[in-house]
């Protein structure tokens, strides 16, 4: 299973999964361009320190399931 999938489905925390992705993808960023929306947030810098509230949790999954009818399309 993604950590995409993970995340959507609440098999992971959003904020570990997201923290994961961001590791991945400041290595990888050419080659998963369709990560970028979801560190490309005005409210959050993902090299940060995050807020992990409700809202966090709400935007980085309805992000995640984007990305992931992207994968499928």
């Amino acid at each position: 299973m993604s950590l995409l999938e993970q995340m959507v489905s609440g098999k992971i925390e959003v904020y570990i999964g997201y923290r994961r992705l961001y590791r991945y993808w400041c290595v990888h960023n050419s080659a998963v361009p369709e990560l970028r929306p979801m560190f490309n947030i005005s409210t959050i810098s993902p090299d940060g320190m995050l807020s992990v509230t409700n809202e966090f949790n709400g935007q980085i999954t309805s992000i995640a399931r984007e990305i992931m009818a992207s994968f499928q399309s």
